[in-house]
């Protein structure tokens, strides 16, 4: 029960009464969890584009807290993000959504949260005609027929427009080749990271002739 002798005052008053009399204090553990933090979007990209990733830096932090507000946490999610027209990949410092009452992040040496957002353009499919076949590692004089062959890839519209002979191409490895004919041989396709081979033809015969290189 309050009296009057619970009340400081920096002038002399006299107190009458004291309404409530009686007061509830809730004494409540303090707990430290770990979180992951999710993060929220909205919108799309640019037509021609994809989000392929998105993902908060660093993607865990910790609380101290109430044990009755963090219990009944899973995950801390970031305020929301804004990918409409969005046409490269980004980074941006994010806010997170915290539980009220009385918690506080511990983390240490963490000074803001970003999230790196991935963007890629869509998939477009090419053929590719009469691309060249090199011989590789020729311990014997070769001969190969046709010369060339035909691809067809798949990959990221930018990488598909740019891509020019010097990048793409067809490689047949010798150095375990004997002297013979060699009618039904697959040339390695040489491309760059990012882009899929999705069929290729035609086939090639390899003549390796019975007489050093």
């Amino acid at each position: 029960m309050l009296t009057e002798n619970h009340i400081l005052s920096p002038v002399k008053v006299q107190i009458t009464r004291i309404h409530p009399s009686q007061i509830t204090v809730r004494i409540e553990e303090l707990i430290e969890k770990t979180f992951s933090i999710k993060p929220r979007y909205q919108g799309t990209p640019k037509k021609g584009y994809l989000m392929r990733d998105i993902r908060i830096i660093p993607d865990t932090l910790t609380m101290r807290g109430p044990r009755s507000v963090l219990e009944k946490l899973d995950h801390v999610s970031a305020h929301e993000i804004e990918l409409e027209g969005l046409k490269e990949s980004v980074t941006m410092r994010v806010d997170l959504d915290l539980p009220r009452g009385n918690v506080q992040i511990i983390d240490q040496n963490v000074d803001f949260y970003s999230a790196e957002i991935t963007i890629d353009s869509l998939p477009i499919k090419k053929r590719f005609d009469k691309v060249p076949v090199y011989l590789r590692n020729m311990d014997y004089v070769s001969v190969i027929n046709p010369g060339t062959f035909n691809v067809f890839v798949e990959g990221p519209e930018d990488l598909i427009q740019e891509l020019n002979r010097d990048e793409l191409y067809g490689e047949i490895d010798l150095s375990t080749f004997e002297p013979g004919e060699y009618p039904k041989v697959t040339p390695k396709v040489v491309k760059p990271d990012g882009i899929t081979v999705l069929q290729q033809w035609p086939i090639v015969l390899v003549w390796v002739k019975n007489e050093r290189n």
